[in-house]
């Protein structure tokens, strides 16, 4: 076994060519709490374990119902052998614990029972935390004070809920710089080097891209390997609270200023999207009683798509890529995922 300042470059060699070896240690290092192993957050689990996190809280107090799909149908680290002879009540964690650390035994894995509202709201208990994310809860308020302490303690957080064909992920930064590269050919690319060289010498910067994004910075590299150039952008991402966001959903304008017309018709006749920005705000969405009854229910299929996505983007924060900013909606009905800059 080859190792690295304590990373084993064998087991992890395929992410290492993915996103490096720096990014690979900080995964290492990180210490994230998982709040709720529900269907995303089993998927979330998961894909936690395996890009080799080196400290994980689980805090859940729910207990198994096998007759409840967000219990066991979601469930891949609870199995049919653990629980056919189960008497009386029995938490998830209890059962499911074992077999998460069967899949990565180098994680610091702790699980937590009981106190689920009471710790998050604990800004000692949250403190020690370099990430949030929180499945499962759908009390829009008591999520709105948790995100006040996250902010309090500048902890990033991440907020899922899920709606049977639908979910969605908050993401809270606060602050962000993200860092983008571009190669350019020196004779195809002539015309945008020679635009980006005057831009940087000019010295313009920060320049609005969006909302809540300015370009901090540019810089041009030569590549002397192949005699190219590579474009080095800087970025600062500012991202609003989960207060904010929906205080600010309360307004059309909130939408429809990030889309063209053809966007937002298709948006507003979408059967899906509106009734999750109901969720969020019913001031101002439509909603549907069939919607209403899929609040909380998780499939399978969403939770997997929903879970990766999460975890994909809090490896980009680690090694400064593009951030989710700061609200994605997932709608397996239509097939589209899109993300609102609220």
């Amino acid at each position: 076994m080859s190792t690295e300042d304590n990373v084993d470059v064998e087991l992890y060699d395929r992410q290492i060519r993915l996103w490096g070896m720096s990014t690979q240690k900080l995964i290492l290092k990180s210490n994230v709490l998982v709040v709720n192993l529900n269907g995303v957050g089993t998927e979330i689990m998961k894909n936690l374990l395996l890009s080799g996190i080196g400290n994980i809280t689980v805090l859940d107090e729910h207990v198994i119902d096998i007759e409840d799909v967000n219990t066991y149908y979601n469930q891949f680290f609870i199995y049919k052998s653990n629980i056919e002879n189960m008497t009386g009540k029995v938490k998830r964690l209890d059962i499911a614990e074992a077999n998460m650390k069967d899949m990565n035994p180098r994680c610091n894995l702790t699980t937590v029972t009981s106190d689920t509202e009471k710790l998050l709201l604990d800004k000692t208990f949250l403190n020690k935390f370099d990430l949030v994310i929180i499945t499962e809860i759908l009390d829009n308020e008591f999520l709105c004070q948790v995100n006040d302490i996250s902010r309090e303690l500048n902890l990033p957080i991440y907020i899922t809920q899920s709606y049977g064909l639908s979910s969605m992920i908050f993401v809270d930064y606060i602050s962000r710089i993200s860092i983008s590269e571009k190669l350019l050919d020196i004779k195809n690319d002539a015309v945008q080097i020679e635009r980006e060289t005057e831009m940087i010498s000019k010295g313009h910067f920060p320049v609005k891209l969006t909302k809540n994004t300015e370009l901090v910075s540019k810089e041009l590299v030569n590549n002397e390997e192949d005699g190219n150039m590579k474009l080095v952008m800087k970025t600062l991402n500012k991202f609003i609270s989960y207060r904010e966001m929906i205080e600010k959903l309360s307004t059309e304008e909130c939408i429809s200023n990030q889309f063209n017309n053809r966007q937002l018709r298709n948006l507003k006749s979408n059967t899906t999207i509106p009734f999750m920005l109901n969720s969020l705000n019913p001031n101002i969405f439509s909603t549907d009683e069939y919607f209403n009854k899929c609040k909380g229910i998780e499939l399978p299929a969403v939770a997997a798509i929903v879970g990766a996505a999460l975890v994909q983007d809090f490896i980009s924060s680690l090694n400064k890529t593009k951030l989710i900013n700061n609200l994605l909606l997932f709608d397996a009905k239509n097939d589209e995922m899109p993300i609102i800059e609220i």
